[in-house]
């Protein structure tokens, strides 16, 4: 069985650039190195809009999702069409998540620094 990661990245206008491609080439190269490069999909999403997210979970249905950008007081910051900043809170996310069925077992926050691993059973 093939499993799929996502990689969700978002850096909306008004906000600090970040090396989000770097990001994304480290976990590339790094599952082209292991012994298992043949079990994973690596599938990123650039500039990533609220229904991005949703969209992708539904078409994909992926094993993991790992969203790299910004995060602010209320949750992630997407971009918005216009290309500004779209905070989605994490009752939103937790939302989405239920709404795009049982695929995904990992999802990794990684924004503004701080990193937070959620497992969902």
């Amino acid at each position: 069985m093939k499993h799929t990661i996502l990689f969700l990245a978002a850096n909306p206008s008004g906000t600090d650039r970040l090396a989000l491609d770097q990001e994304a080439r480290a976990i590339q190269l790094e599952l082209e190195r292991s012994g298992h490069r043949d079990r994973f999909e690596f599938v990123t999403r650039w500039a990533a809009e609220p229904l991005d997210l949703l969209r992708e979970l539904v078409r994909l249905k992926p094993t993991v999702v790992h969203f790299s950008g910004r995060g602010d007081g209320c949750g992630l910051l997407l971009r918005a069409a216009d290309g500004r900043a779209h905070s989605i809170s994490a009752a939103a996310l937790e939302e989405t998540f239920g709404a795009a069925g049982a695929s995904v077992r990992v999802v990794v926050l990684n924004y503004d620094g701080g990193e937070m691993t959620l497992r969902c059973l």
